[in-house]
């Protein structure tokens, strides 16, 4: 997508994260503190998912890895915002590049059906070993100093959080832009489009599919440790199987493998359902539906299906030039002896 486009996308979701606050006052700044996380974790899974080929259905264990990691180290260290936060990063990804050399050595489904288990297992063990985890009641802590530079930030402070959160998901969107526009994100695309030649090629497909695996699982513990500060608190829940499908549907709904696709569809899906929730309880069967009619009907997302719909109107447009030059050559011809 040409860059004055992503521009105007950019500028459009600023738009929105300006308007929340206004709108819908403190309720919209913890909207939109929450959608920064969820977005976040959804551009994270795009990172393996529609960049390097690779659908898991386990990266809530990083996101729950990355949270808990923050809780414990200032529960139980006493640790600063900067390097709690540095940690759960550090510690989801090397999470993900283990258990990625263990999922890797197998590819399609058997890849799918490990990650499931593993991270059945790790739901199991989250919610079961409650001296760690505290299980369903989760922990609390206090981390609402945050030094920067001279001055000192407060997260209790809805408004400073809200705008922490902006910043956070702007500096990622700008550093997988970066990948992705990079020679690292070309092999992955070349991975993802066709191992088999990539391999003949001389790329380490395996070494490129590990790398995709451990940046999303160390930018989705990045999700997982900014949500645990939206309350601070953080409950075993995070371990659920729900909460890797989530950032899969915003991708598919949005978009996979660009880097708007997350943003939109994540956007869409997180906004929409908290209005169906205020009018049925069953919010998440509709979710469902627009995800299958996405599938079926515009399988390149929300972002893709407008990309689509400019091409076909840039095509009529040409061709609709072409026609109206082609009498005026016909003329032209005819004239000369």
């Amino acid at each position: 997508m040409p860059y004055r486009r992503q521009i105007l996308w950019l500028f459009a979701g600023a738009l929105l994260f300006a308007a929340l606050p206004v709108v819908f006052g403190n309720y919209g700044l913890y909207l939109g503190s929450a959608l920064c996380v969820w977005i976040i974790f959804a551009l994270a899974y795009d990172l393996a998912f529609g960049r390097a080929g690779l659908l898991s259905f386990g990266h809530a264990m990083f996101f729950g890895v990355g949270a808990y990691a923050l809780a414990l180290l200032v529960l139980t260290l006493d640790w600063g915002f900067w390097p709690a936060i540095t940690a759960a990063i550090v510690l989801a990804g090397a999470f993900a590049l283990v258990l990625g050399k263990v999922a890797l050595q197998v590819t399609g489904h058997a890849f799918v059906v490990i990650t499931v288990i593993f991270s059945a297992i790790l739901e199991l063990v989250a919610f079961s070993q409650k001296w760690i985890t505290n299980g369903e009641d989760g922990l609390s802590f206090d981390l609402y100093r945050v030094p920067f530079g001279f001055a000192e930030l407060d997260l209790r402070n809805a408004n400073t959080k809200y705008w922490v959160l902006i910043a956070a998901l702007f500096l990622t969107f700008l550093m997988l832009n970066w990948i992705n526009n990079s020679t690292l994100g070309l092999a992955f695309r070349a991975v993802r489009e066709n191992p088999m030649r990539a391999t003949l090629l001389g790329y380490p497909v395996q070494h490129y599919k590990l790398a995709a695996f451990g940046i999303s699982g160390a930018l989705s513990g990045l999700a997982g440790a900014l949500f645990s500060l939206l309350s601070f608190h953080i409950s075993a829940e995070v371990f659920q199987i729900t909460v890797s499908i989530n950032p899969l549907t915003s991708v598919l709904v949005g978009g996979a493998g660009t880097m708007l696709g997350p943003v939109v569809g994540t956007t869409f899906i997180f906004l929409f359902s908290d209005y169906l929730r205020t009018l049925v309880v069953y919010a998440d069967f509709a979710i469902g539906v627009i995800l299958v009619l996405t599938v079926l009907f515009a399988p390149q997302g929300i972002v893709g299906l407008i990309e689509r719909i400019k091409a076909r109107r840039r095509a009529r447009t040409d061709n609709k030039a072409e026609a109206s030059l082609s009498p005026n050559n016909e003329s032209i011809a005819e004239t000369r002896p």
